[in-house]
């Protein structure tokens, strides 16, 4: 973040902030471990007003239950970077689930040149995968989100609710043209609802809603389907296995290798969860694919999905590199240059020299 007012501690909490007229951005970019938020927000009771964020790669203005605070007239801009989401109201902690008191309004979230994945997220399975049971302990409750204006070509979703109660959203206005498609579901559900202005499940929201609202039938983690698509447009062009791990973070995660590159490695690349990706940008075929080449004698295996549900490795070049390391360098048993399987399903090899 630019900015992150935290919440301090139990017996001294944040209170009483004022940020004001001030010009954020850009900040981040779209590899996951370089998405950065504008603001992030958990102090209570507080003012923030009157500030321009612009090109926030993962939130522009996200709000930690930051109790009795007012967010208002406030500009998110996308101008040449997406980003993940404008607002967001997510977050069970720090406060248990409590926006109490906190007021959203008069915000005006702009796609202007890039897409903004969610307008205005509300509710944690906006955010993430959470089966009904766990969702059904860490609803979000007690905000007001009023008065907002979507607006540009480029918005994905715009208002959408998924795990509050006791909420109230009223009297928003959504001008943006909403673009893209639901491409990606969790636990092999149904994919989610296609991106529109005003969505909510209210088989786990409730509160006052305004009448554009439409049911969803699911927005299980539809925050993902933004990012994997921004992820889509950024390829790693330098580095070895640690910018490739550093990227690969969470559940969808994706990694976009630039075309013909070499990534150098001196340890495997570690797969660390489920329905993680890697390829070239692009898909090509042939020598335009990117090239991962063992670079440390003592190392044999280029990349390790072992256990990792649905991981894909596709249209790269696995270099053993014997000319210069031998065959099988200087050990004389090692694993494979794909490690994989295990208690594993729906993995995928596509494309692979």
């Amino acid at each position: 973040s630019i900015l992150h007012l935290t919440e301090g501690d139990i017996l001294n909490r944040c209170a009483g902030a004022l940020v004001e007229n001030n010009i954020f951005g850009p900040v981040g970019n779209h590899t996951p471990a370089f998405w950065a938020n504008g603001i992030s927000m958990a102090c209570t009771h507080s003012i923030v007003r009157n500030n321009t964020i612009i090109d926030a790669s993962d939130v522009g203005l996200a709000l930690f239950g930051a109790l009795g605070s007012i967010i208002e007239d406030n500009e998110i801009i996308s101008n040449s970077q997406a980003i993940n989401v404008g607002i967001s109201l997510v977050d069970y902690g720090p406060f248990d689930g409590s926006f109490n008191g906190t007021i959203v309004q008069g915000n005006v979230i702009n796609a202007k040149n890039a897409t903004i994945g969610v307008g205005v997220a509300m509710g944690p399975r906006v955010w993430q995968c959470m089966d009904g049971g766990y969702l059904t302990e860490h609803l979000l409750w007690g905000a007001a989100v009023t008065g907002n204006v979507l607006m540009g070509d480029h918005m994905q979703y715009g208002f959408a609710i998924d795990g509050v109660k006791d909420w109230t959203v009223m009297g928003n206005i959504d001008n943006a043209k909403h673009v893209g498609e639901a491409s990606m579901s969790c636990h092999g559900s149904d994919l989610p609802s296609a991106p529109d202005g005003f969505l909510v499940d209210r088989t786990t929201s409730t509160g006052v809603f305004q009448a554009e609202f439409q049911n969803a039938k699911n927005l299980e983690n539809i925050v993902s389907i933004a990012r994997r698509e921004h992820m889509r447009l950024t390829c790693i062009s330098s580095g070895d296995q640690d910018t490739i791990i550093k990227a690969l973070v969470g559940q969808f995660a994706e990694v976009s290798l630039c075309q013909g590159v070499v990534i150098n490695l001196t340890a495997p690349i570690m797969f660390t969860d489920i329905h993680q990706k890697i390829y070239t940008q692009g898909y090509p075929i042939g020598n335009k694919r990117a090239t991962l080449r063992l670079a440390d004698p003592l190392v044999t295996t280029a990349v390790n999905m072992l256990g990792r549900d649905y991981a894909e490795l596709s249209h790269v070049m696995i270099d053993g590199n014997r000319p210069e390391l031998g065959r099988g360098g200087l050990v004389t048993y090692g694993l494979a240059l794909i490690h994989a399987g295990g208690e594993a399903i729906g993995q995928v090899f596509r494309n692979i020299d």
